[in-house]
Order: C-alpha cells, then sequence, then structure tokens
C-alpha cells in the first residue's frame, strides 16, 4: 500500500514540474513576450467611469442606449437602416438566440391558459384587464404563427454612440434620440461600463444588461432589423472608383446597371479645387477603358483634359477663335435603329436651330423666330433634303437597284442659312448677328464637320470662346453629341457636361435648361448617361427656383457631393435632405473624399486613382512640379 501511495505522490509531482516548465517556457519565449507587448500597446491606458451617463477610453467620450421595447407593427423591412447607416460615431449591436419551437409553444400554451384564467377571476380592474388581454392577444399570435412554421428567437438591442467632447456626445445623443421615436430605449446610467462591454462583438453580454433588454420575436420579425441598405456597394461589372471610408472595402460601380439603377445619369458637386476635374477624369478614364464612347465638353479648363484624352488615343477638340476644327450645327444624323425614326429629322433640326439662335440672340422676337421657318427650309431644299426623311440619302444606281447602306446627301452650313436669311427684310438683324458664327469667333460652326466625332473619347476644350459666348457653344455642342447619341440605342455611351451651372445656372436661358434637363431624363431610352458637374450650388439651384437644378439632380440615381462652403452644403442638404452628420462632413470633406448616393447606398468614398492615371489627371500644383521633376531625372 505504501509502494502505491508513494508512486501516485511522484506522479503528481511530476505533474507541478510539467507545469512548473511551461510557466517559465512562456515567459522566456521571445515572441509570446512581443505579443504581451503589442497587447500593451493596444489596451487603453485608463477607463474613466466617473460620470453616470458616459465613459471616457483615452479621450473618447461614449455612452450607450439600452433598446427595451419596440412595437411589433414598427418592424417592418429595415426599420434600422437610417440609424444602421447614420455614419461615424454610432454603431447598432444585435444578438439573437434562437429557442427550442416545441418548448416554447408549451410555455405560451401554459402561460396562455393562466392568462385566460386570471382574465375570469381578476376582478374589475379595468387597467389589469386591459394588459391581460394584450398578453393574450400576444400569445395566441405567437402560437398561431410558430405552428406554421415560424421560429422563436430572444434579441438584445444595444446603441453605441461615440464623440471626442462630452458636448458632442450629448449633440450626437439627441439626433440619434431622435431616430429612435418607434423604439422604447433607456440610458444605461451608472452602468455604462457594463453596457459598453455587452454592446462590443465579443458575445459577453453582462446578465442585467440581457435581463433588461431581452425581448422575444419571431423569425419573420428578426429579418426586419438586418439593414436592407448597406454601406457596401459592388455591382457585378462595375468599376474600382474607390474604397468605403468605414470599412475599406472597394466600391465597384456599375451605373448602367438597369437592375439595381432607374437610370445611368450622375451628378457631382463639389468647390472649386476640391477634385471634381480629378474625379470626372478618373470616371471618364474608366469608362473608355470599358470600349464606352464617352463625349466631355469643358466650358473651363480644357487643357487639364488633354494629357488623358492623348493617353488613350482619344479626339482632343479646340473650339477657339483661328482654330481649324469645324462642327456644323446644320449637319442632321439620323438614327441607326430601325422602327425608331423621327417623323422628320429635318422637322426636328429646325427647332433645335431655332433654339440655338435664340440663345445667340436673347432678344429674338417670336414674329423673327415663326419667319426664321422660310429660309431655314429653303436652305434644306437646296441640298434637296425635304421634311420627308429619304430625302436626306443619295440614291446611288439605275433604275430600281439602289445601294442597301445610303450615303448621307452633303448638309447645308451656316454661310448659306445667313444668305437665305438676308432675302428677308424682317430678318436683316438676326443675319447680322449670325455673323460671328459665319467669320467671327465661333466660325468653327461654319463649314462641314471636319473632326472624328467617332471616336471613343472625345473631348471638346470650349475654355477660349468669348464668354457671352459660352453658353450657346457649350448647347451647340451637346446638340452635335446628342445626335450621335440617338443614333444607336444599343449601344452603352456617356455625355458629360462639366460646369453645368453656366448651362442652367441664374443667367441661364429656361429653353437650352429645358433641353439639358430633358436630356438627363431621356436619355437612359438610348442606352446613355449624362453626367454633370457643378461647383456653383446656388447658382444651380436660381434658374425658375430651382426647378431645373433639382430636376437633374432627381433624375440622377447616382449622386456624389465633394466637399462644398457651408452656404452651398446648406442648400444641397435642404435638396437631398440630408442628414446633419452627413452635412457636417461635407462641410469637412477634404480632396478625393465625397458622399456617393448610389439608389439605396449612402456612403463616404475615398476616390483612388491608379499611379498612372494620377499623373494624367492630377491638377495640383505640388504634385504637377513633382511629376516634372522626377520626369528630368
Amino acid at each position: 500500500m505504501m509502494k502505491k501511495k508513494q508512486k501516485k505522490e511522484d506522479k503528481n509531482s511530476t505533474k507541478i514540474n510539467m507545469q512548473k516548465f511551461h510557466t517559465e517556457s512562456f515567459e522566456n519565449n521571445s515572441f509570446q513576450s512581443s505579443l504581451k507587448s503589442y497587447i500593451d500597446y493596444i489596451m487603453p491606458s485608463g477607463i474613466d467611469t466617473l460620470q453616470p451617463s458616459y465613459i471616457n477610453i483615452d479621450g473618447a467620450y461614449i455612452a450607450v442606449l439600452l433598446c427595451v421595447d419596440f412595437p411589433y407593427e414598427t418592424t417592418k423591412k429595415g426599420f434600422l437602416d437610417e440609424l444602421i447607416n447614420y455614419g461615424e460615431g454610432v454603431k447598432v449591436s444585435l444578438y439573437h438566440k434562437p429557442e427550442d419551437k416545441l418548448k416554447m409553444i408549451k410555455e405560451i400554451t401554459s402561460a396562455l391558459g393562466f392568462t385566460k384564467h386570471k382574465m375570469q377571476t381578476g376582478g374589475d380592474n379595468q387597467v389589469d384587464s386591459g394588459t391581460q388581454e394584450n398578453a393574450a392577444e400576444s400569445s395566441v399570435y405567437m402560437k398561431s404563427k410558430l405552428s406554421k412554421g415560424d421560429e422563436f428567437f430572444y434579441i438584445n438591442l444595444f446603441v453605441r454612440i461615440i464623440a471626442e467632447t462630452p458636448e458632442g456626445l450629448e449633440e450626437k445623443v439627441r439626433k440619434v434620440e431622435s431616430k429612435l421615436t418607434n423604439i422604447f430605449y433607456q440610458r444605461a446610467d451608472f452602468r455604462q461600463l457594463e453596457a459598453f462591454r455587452s454592446s462590443l462583438p465579443l458575445n459577453l453580454m453582462d446578465e442585467r444588461m440581457k435581463k433588461q433588454t431581452n425581448k422575444n420575436i419571431l423569425a419573420s420579425g428578426l429579418c426586419s432589423f438586418y439593414p436592407f441598405t448597406s454601406s457596401s456597394l459592388s455591382d457585378p461589372n462595375g468599376m474600382y472608383i474607390g474604397d468605403n471610408e468605414y470599412d475599406k472595402n472597394a466600391i465597384i460601380l456599375d451605373i448602367f446597371d438597369t437592375e439595381k439603377y432607374p437610370n445611368a445619369n450622375m451628378i457631382i458637386c463639389g468647390k472649386s479645387g476640391i477634385g471634381k476635374t480629378f474625379l470626372t477624369q478618373m470616371i471618364a478614364g474608366r469608362f473608355r477603358m470599358q470600349k464606352i464612347p464617352t463625349m466631355l465638353i469643358c466650358p473651363l479648363k480644357g487643357h487639364e483634359y488633354k494629357p488623358l484624352c492623348d493617353n488613350v488615343g482619344g479626339n482632343f477638340i479646340k473650339y477657339a477663335p483661328g482654330e481649324k476644327n469645324r462642327i456644323n450645327v446644320m449637319e442632321i444624323r439620323p438614327t441607326k435603329q430601325v422602327g425608331v425614326e423621327k417623323a422628320s429629322y429635318l422637322g426636328d433640326k429646325l427647332q433645335r436651330l431655332k433654339l440655338l439662335l435664340s440663345l445667340l440672340i436673347p432678344d429674338i422676337t417670336t414674329r423673327e423666330l415663326r419667319l426664321l421657318d422660310a429660309p431655314l427650309k429653303r436652305t434644306y431644299e437646296k441640298k434637296g433634303i425635304t421634311m420627308e426623311n429619304a430625302s436626306l440619302y443619295e440614291e446611288i444606281g439605275s433604275g430600281n437597284l439602289i445601294n442597301l447602306r445610303p450615303r448621307l446627301k452633303e448638309m447645308p452650313i451656316l454661310e448659306e442659312l445667313q444668305a437665305e436669311v438676308y432675302e428677308v427684310p424682317e430678318l436683316k438683324r438676326i443675319a447680322e448677328e449670325i455673323e460671328p458664327l459665319i467669320t467671327g469667333s465661333l466660325s468653327f460652326f461654319n463649314g462641314q464637320t471636319n473632326v472624328d466625332l467617332e471616336n471613343l473619347y472625345t473631348v471638346s476644350d470650349i475654355s477660349e470662346v468669348p464668354k457671352e459666348l459660352i453658353a450657346f457653344t457649350m448647347y451647340a455642342v451637346l446638340d452635335v453629341y446628342w445626335e450621335r447619341i440617338k443614333m444607336d440605342r444599343t449601344q452603352k455611351k456617356a455625355i458629360i457636361l462639366d460646369e453645368l451651372w453656366k448651362l442652367i445656372g441664374s443667367a441661364g436661358n429656361a429653353q437650352v435648361a429645358e433641353s439639358v434637363l430633358e436630356l438627363f431624363k431621356i436619355i437612359r431610352g438610348y442606352g446613355g448617361a449624362a453626367i454633370g458637374t457643378t461647383q456653383d450650388i446656388q447658382d444651380f439651384m436660381m434658374l425658375e427656383e430651382g426647378k431645373y437644378g433639382k430636376g437633374i439632380i432627381n433624375a440622377s440615381s447616382i449622386k456624389i457631393i465633394l466637399g462644398l462652403e457651408e452656404l452651398d452644403a446648406a442648400t444641397i442638404t435642404d435638396v437631398l435632405k440630408l442628414t446633419e452628420a452627413e452635412r457636417t462632413k461635407v462641410e469637412k470633406f477634404k480632396r478625393g473624399q465625397g458622399l456617393l448616393y448610389a439608389a439605396q447606398n449612402h456612403l463616404v468614398a475615398n476616390f483612388r486613382a491608379a499611379k498612372t492615371e494620377e499623373r494624367l489627371i492630377n491638377t495640383d500644383r505640388e504634385k504637377l512640379l513633382k511629376y516634372a521633376e522626377e520626369g528630368r531625372s
């Protein structure tokens, strides 16, 4: 017996020695020691719990709200979306635990029987009676749903709010509370530390917190707690434009995804120098990489678009006095699609030409516009073109043999129109007003088109056009591009209007603004995307009390708001119904940051370009100097 006991003691002593060995090994292991130092590094230096309504962890002020109850009728699809997508400093934590269905049916049946018995013997207390009736109705409802295949869960919901100052925390708490109108909540005063631990993704909930926030719910109701609008964006066939500020996930955007976005239009707003040109070119260049025809009109600083245009083999068209480039604004370009021809291409062209002339001559009268019909028609008739669409084409062949691919007839030019207008005495003034288009600063519109409009990447630089004629030139070029867009409805294409406020701002023409708005509304039907950029939001909203500015924003599925000044931020907040948090961000955005609205997705984006792209599209003086120095070395 003594020997057995001794043997047992020896065995125990061996265990102790092994434990000692392992302990010493751990303390002497350099990897584990370094791991310990890393843990010390990331751990907070201290937690201040002296205040009852919040805790302070290394300068971060944190308060937790406990969601203790909510009416079943409020749990509709995505009812927490606004809170979940509130922005930086607000986190929602949801625990859910399934329970055995058969067990719960038995417990509900037992509770229901007890409640009914109490209702029958409980006396005349109306308040107690009403509570019991509600409990009985809830029990009957849950039992019925469980019997039909639903599942039973217990959930716990916490809202964690973080700010840099106590004052900022209280302001943010008030704003969050305004989002909880249909949820019964309590602030975890005197228990903020326990609530904070419970809200972390550690699955270590404090028992008192669990008891206070426990709420039963069916699986059909639990679905409504999950966000169906997400801060992530990854379209299957999209292009990379940057990453999400909060989770650093890549943002992959396909504006032509018709199943997700009602249209492919985009509006980009931002103050001067915040990165609009950079972002616009980045997007345009990636369209070109996808072989999507892209047309840009640049009324300011057009030279900034040239390096990328040249690099991708694009066509950079400069419109300025003395330039040899020509675009014939009188040219008619019929569609290639069968079954979608206009009743009369000439009739449509005449209306657009009169609109152009009214933009050139703001005081043109209704009578003068009516009188213009005759000389306009005669100008085309001399080329053999009438209201009949077939008259646009040359018939090549003999007898009944007609070329299956007919060639368009030569189109008239503005000089020929001016000659016809001079023939009408009442229109002599108009003929003289047209002179700048014939021999003056806009003579690049007088002559047959000699530039390649079929190139996949075309930039129209009109920045050197006289200021008073910018709007006219911008619209004239837009009209030419619009005809190209309508030629093939099966092809994706994009038209980009830089500094759009120049067309629809306070000094704009209502007819032109109406045409631009119509472009944004109907371009989807031609497989196209209209993209506008603007820096002066207030001016953008001035014409007819913002009718056109708001219309274009509402007609754009994709909205990108870069940094704005305070007054412009207030204007865009009113139009887009931004939250206060979003408005604050818009006022504080740095270059390369922006708020991205893509259908139901709202997120803060950091826009990223590849190094090669950055060299081609960057307009920052310091970086341009750096690139130049690198090129010389």
